[in-house]
């Protein structure tokens, strides 16, 4: 299941306050149980629940956490602008599971090409449609080109967090960092981990392989 909201203090709103969000980020167990509540049936009892880190430029990347239920296991992004991505999985569904750490090589190699031809790309649509709408329609400035050049570079340059993050993303979609969850017949379930906290995500594997076991076995008995 995944489902992308947007935060709300209204009623019938995912309600991420900005205060609790604090404390979920620095990895206050009760708070990320109280977000995750949220999502989760109110009888289903929450085993584990951790803050995983931090992926993505400041201020517009995302921030990982992950629970273990007694059903299943759920990851949630919360992101600039009150965005969530929740997405679960269950147990009996799940048929492989893997902790991934790729090499950061090829990440500063799109970084080196991507932030430039980024800017440039960015730098030449701005021109076009300052000339456009200020010289050719409206013919209100006259621009030089040089000028018209700097001024699109500069306006340019505060989309480069954007760009870096954009880039960083695609990276990490195609190369998972922490612990992928398979389930049959579909994409897995991935549970972002910095590398710094890549420790908890052995633990996390651990934990949710001793779940997935137990929970498979009872789906077993249960309808044999």
């Amino acid at each position: 299941m995944e489902q992308e909201l947007n935060s709300s203090i209204q009623e019938g709103r995912i309600v991420v306050a900005g205060s609790l969000l604090k404390r979920a980020i620095s990895n206050d167990t009760e708070a990320i149980r109280i977000i995750f509540k949220q999502f989760l049936p109110k009888e289903e009892t929450i085993f584990q629940a951790e803050y995983y880190g931090y992926f993505g430029f400041s201020y517009v990347g995302f921030h990982s956490f992950s629970c273990l239920s007694e059903k299943r296991i759920a990851t949630l992004r919360i992101g600039p602008f009150k965005k969530v991505l929740y997405e679960d999985g269950f147990y009996e569904d799940m048929t492989s599971g893997g902790i991934y750490q790729p090499s950061k090589f090829w990440l500063y190699v799109l970084m080196i090409i991507g932030l430039p031809l980024g800017v440039a790309l960015f730098a030449t649509g701005i021109g076009y449609v300052l000339n456009f709408v200020f010289v050719q329609l409206l013919n209100i400035f006259n621009f030089e080109i040089t000028g018209l050049v700097i001024i699109s570079v500069i306006v340019s340059l505060f989309l480069v967090p954007f760009i870096g993050n954009f880039i960083t993303m695609t990276f990490y979609r195609t190369n998972p960092c922490g612990l992928a969850c398979w389930v049959r017949e579909r994409m897995p379930v991935y549970v972002f981990v910095s590398r710094e906290k890549m420790l908890k995500a052995n633990s996390l594997y651990r934990q949710w392989s001793d779940l997935r076991e137990e929970r498979q076995k009872y789906i077993k008995n249960k309808y044999k």
